[in-house]
């Protein structure tokens, strides 16, 4: 079951937030302050989290979400605020929250869809970030063999010029066809790390972007 941590100061928003989450198959755990939930975080795992922006005195919302990213950077993070305004969604945005959301009355029959939303899209820059580190060494790799070819075609012309032969044809239009192919395949994989950097939440492109590593990898 996955669990959500639900951080505000208001005890009923706390209550009715925990039932609608608990009702869509989430564990919901509450913290009233920011000084709880910093606790709370340092006892357990959580897949998501709901935190309200102003908490009153002392830890307040955006302390919660930057320590969360610092200690569970896989956790999901949905920030709450009654105060809404642009400058606070790019604020929680830049810190690392996936979602923002309106108080003193969110969704709460949309609530658990952008929760499960958020959870989603973490899995998906897990991925992503996965896949960028793949088609990174696979570049590096294709490079790598491409300069082996240019040196044995600089072996090779070295070789005609010192005896030439019939014999080497055959080898040299092997090596120039495995270059140019291996040129193909290194602009290929430059191409999809470009996409890999931009790539979000779509699933689709991520398994695209798979089978493209995998077939150049056999190719």
């Amino acid at each position: 079951m996955q669990k959500v941590l639900v951080v505000d100061d208001e005890p009923e928003l706390v209550r009715l937030l925990g039932q609608t989450l608990g009702a869509a198959g989430f564990a919901a755990v509450g913290a009233p302050s920011g000084e709880r939930a910093l606790e709370l975080v340092s006892e357990q795992q959580f897949d998501a989290a709901l935190v309200d922006k102003n908490l009153g005195r002392g830890i307040d919302g955006v302390e919660v979400l930057r320590h969360l990213r610092r200690r569970q950077p896989r956790c999901a993070c949905i920030m709450m605020t009654a105060y809404p305004s642009m400058g606070s969604a790019v604020e929680a945005l830049r810190i690392g929250a996936q979602d923002y959301v309106e108080k003193p009355s969110p969704e709460l029959d949309t609530i658990a869809d952008r929760v499960q939303s958020a959870i989603r899209g973490v899995r998906l820059r897990d991925e992503r970030d996965g896949l960028l580190v793949k088609l990174t060494a696979l570049q590096q790799e294709l490079k790598d063999k491409d300069r082996r070819v240019r040196d044995l075609q600089i072996q090779l012309a070295m070789a005609e010029r010192v005896g030439p032969g019939r014999a080497n044809e055959g080898t040299e239009s092997l090596v120039l066809a495995s270059r140019d192919r291996d040129a193909r395949l290194v602009q290929a994989a430059e191409k999809l790390v470009q996409m890999a950097r931009f790539l979000r939440t779509n699933e689709k492109l991520v398994r695209a972007i798979e089978a493209h590593v995998s077939a150049l990898r056999l190719g």
